[in-house]
């Protein structure tokens, strides 16, 4: 566009009203680059913006979002951006490219009918598309159909990789526990993996307790009070609780090793921020992410049961790589267990599940008449446990404020009673 050109868009633009909109993909990890291409991009946004005179009155950001049809997760911003469109609160589009908006046909379209329907006109690329022009839409869709197409491809090239290595068993994702991974040190190439000399004879010794039915809850804590490193790799919304009820009081501090308790105790700044977020309402798995991103150390970290089973029979502990539940490769890494106790130790964790299948009735079901009652109020089946040693029947439905226990609630009953 010549200059001329460009003066008389700028004067048909100027005082319209514009959102910035900017995303971006998974980080992979990289959590400290995170929030950095999206101001770069509300930074090129405010730029064009100034260019052609407009002002700019929201920006949307969905970071750590993908716009494919493969996306896991919906863009919350994207969906509030719709609805100012929709509102009549936004003139103007400005993003970064049109792979930014979407790269999704069916998206596609459902933002081009609300800008049309709206009057309301796109920016990318430095270029003002409207879309109630057949020449702009025909631009922006074959815009739209090449970023499908670019992540259709891109993902094909993935999974044919993810095959390829699966074969030649080359690692994917994180290093296992138990196991660590040389790389070149001129080039960063992958050379091999190996054992981790501080790891794998955690995965030998519960390998084994495991195969002598040795009860997995008691493992866990055995190792908890040694102080051997568990393989949490991240904070969790389990964790960020756990920091937050924690006290010295706690009897299940006599389970942990004193070194694990020394640190809780010197945490007093993140165990009171734990607790204000949460008695603010905020969603524990946001501030586990935030920690995430902060590095904080992971001190509620523990050892579980149901690490402890998965670790007792994993394959990849046999030297095996699998890739879609198939194994692709028995001698991809060194072995770490003997195959006889590997199987030693699957027989025992399938005994103990139909053990539980077999003796045991549904939910917690410890007397005869559990799950056989129905709540009249919440209709919940009325279940059974222990309070001050009798037997107890309840619906697990709070009763209203003001008022203690449970919609439907008797302690010391007994078929007997019932007669």
């Amino acid at each position: 566009m010549d200059l001329s050109g460009m003066q008389r868009l700028r004067e048909s633009l100027v005082g319209l009203r514009a959102g910035l909109y900017a995303r971006k993909s998974a980080y992979q990890g990289k959590h400290k680059a995170k929030g950095r291409s999206v101001k770069e991009q509300l930074d090129n946004g405010q730029t064009t913006a100034n260019e052609l005179g407009v002002h700019v009155v929201e920006q949307f950001v969905d970071d750590d979002r993908s716009a494919s049809t493969y996306r896991a997760r919906e863009r919350e911003e994207f969906e509030r951006m719709i609805e100012w469109i929709e509102g009549g609160k936004l003139d103007i589009v400005i993003a970064w490219s049109s792979t930014r908006l979407q790269r999704d046909l069916a998206v596609y379209s459902r933002l081009r009918d609300a800008c049309k329907r709206h009057g309301v006109l796109w920016c990318y690329g430095g270029k003002v598309y409207d879309l109630s022009n057949k020449d702009d839409r025909f631009r922006t869709g074959l815009d739209a159909l090449i970023g499908e197409r670019e992540v259709d491809e891109m993902r094909d090239n993935i999974l044919r990789t993810l095959r390829s290595n699966a074969v030649d068993g080359r690692p994917h994702a994180q290093a296992a526990y138990g196991y660590r991974r040389i790389y070149d040190a001129r080039t960063g190439a992958f050379i091999c993996t190996e054992a981790e000399p501080s790891q794998a004879p955690v995965i030998v010794e519960l390998t084994r307790r495991v195969g002598n039915f040795e009860n997995r809850t008691k493992i866990a804590v055995s190792f908890n009070k040694h102080g051997v490193t568990p393989p949490t790799r991240h904070w969790t919304k389990g964790m960020v609780k756990k920091l937050a009820a924690w006290h010295p009081g706690l009897a299940e501090n006599e389970d942990i090793h004193p070194d694990w308790l020394a640190r809780i105790e010197e945490a007093v700044d993140l165990r009171q921020e734990a607790r204000d977020r949460l008695d603010a309402d905020e969603d524990p798995v946001d501030i586990a992410r935030d920690f995430i991103d902060r590095d904080e150390p992971l001190i509620m970290a523990r050892w579980i049961s149901a690490t402890i089973t998965a670790y007792a029979i994993d394959e990849r502990y046999l030297g095996y790589r699998s890739h879609l539940g198939k194994v692709t490769n028995k001698e991809a890494w060194p072995a770490l267990v003997d195959k006889s106790d590997h199987l030693r130790a699957v027989a025992a964790v399938k005994k103990g599940k139909e053990k539980r299948k077999y003796n045991q009735r549904p939910g917690k079901v410890i007397h005869q008449l559990s799950t056989l009652m129905i709540c009249d109020i919440c209709e919940i089946p009325v279940n059974s446990d222990k309070q001050h040693g009798y037997p107890r029947y309840s619906c697990a439905a709070p009763a209203p404020e003001g008022q203690k226990g449970y919609h439907a609630q008797r302690t010391g009953l007994d078929r007997r009673s019932l007669r």
